[in-house]
């Protein structure tokens, strides 16, 4: 499994004894991003509540369905640098691949770098084999929209 440079991915489970595994929402995101078009989901909530462990729970139990790998970015820059890097293999890439962009509330306030962001963004959104998880207390809703 290829998860990018963080260290979430690397804390065992254990850690978290207050969170436990939501099998149901875990189901309800898989079916959705399978379904809809694009593949995007957004995991929104108050800050603590464990979005970003939600991600981590759902890549544990899917992660073998993503031939293409697990990618984690911490923030939407970190995305957007690695996509701009990698344009030409995601592209291409015929096997299915997660992608896991966190703290995606920083685009609400700058509409600029949520312009810039789109910008790139779009190329990636209707691939058929890229899967989109959005984690943030507010995601952007042109992130999310159908059709933008």
């Amino acid at each position: 499994m290829d998860f990018f440079a963080t260290t979430v991915w690397d804390v065992p489970i254990k850690e978290y004894p207050f969170v436990f595994p939501r099998p149901e929402e875990l189901e309800a995101a898989r079916r959705a991003l399978l379904e809809r078009s694009p593949h995007v989901v957004a995991v929104q909530g108050a800050y603590g509540v464990g979005k970003t462990f939600f991600a981590k729970l759902y890549s544990e139990y899917f992660g073998e369905q993503y031939p293409g790998g697990i990618h984690y970015f911490a923030e939407p820059n970190q995305a957007q640098s690695y996509m701009e890097q990698h344009l030409e293999q995601i592209q291409n890439c015929h096997d299915l691949t997660l992608y896991v962009i966190d703290e995606t509330t920083s685009l609400v306030y700058d509409e600029y770098r949520l312009r810039k962001f789109l910008s790139r963004f779009d190329r990636f959104r209707d691939h058929p084999h890229i899967h989109l998880l959005l984690i943030g207390q507010t995601v952007p809703e042109p992130l999310i929209r159908e059709g933008v």
